[in-house]
């Protein structure tokens, strides 16, 4: 019973952290599960391995690259 309690209490921690961290990041931005690639317009058609690694950063929303330091759509890169 001890071990249940201890897992929903880790589990709403780590979804407390990603929604404060979620509430931090700029437009167009949100904080993905797993860690995707820092994907810039330039670099757009490059492949990007899948490899999920809890992650707590803004990373582009899908859809959207990084340029000059602001997520934009792909049809402003």
């Amino acid at each position: 019973m001890k071990t249940i309690i201890v897992n929903i209490f880790v589990v709403s921690a780590i979804f407390a952290v990603c929604e404060s961290a979620s509430a931090a990041c700029g437009p167009n931005e949100d904080v993905p599960q797993c860690r995707p690639c820092h994907i810039t317009c330039a670099e757009r058609n490059n492949p990007c391995p899948y490899n999920c690694i809890f992650n707590s950063e803004c990373f582009c929303k899908i859809g959207y690259y990084m340029k000059d330091g602001v997520c934009v759509p792909e049809s402003e890169c």
